[in-house]
């Protein structure tokens, strides 16, 4: 067994739950879902949207919901 293994056991995915995460973490994976289709790797704006204001919130602002992105300009949407 590998340590990656390890990471991936019963043992240590229930150590992880907790009450009433579930329901974000289905939040984040379908913001970083959406994000992976309209940003591009290792862009350095987006990247710095993703790292202030986490995928839920960014994926919400990029739809239109919220106040703009600082920098987004009518070219770079």
């Amino acid at each position: 067994m590998t340590a990656r293994d390890k990471d991936r056991s019963p043992a240590r995915a229930q150590e992880l739950d907790e009450p009433g995460q579930a329901g974000n973490d289905a939040a984040e994976r379908m913001a970083r879902a959406g994000l992976t289709r309209v940003l591009e790797p290792g862009d350095p704006r987006s990247g710095q949207w993703l790292r202030r204001l986490g995928p839920v919130a960014l994926f919400q602002r990029l739809r239109g919901e919220g106040p703009s992105l600082p920098g987004a300009t009518a070219g770079r949407m």
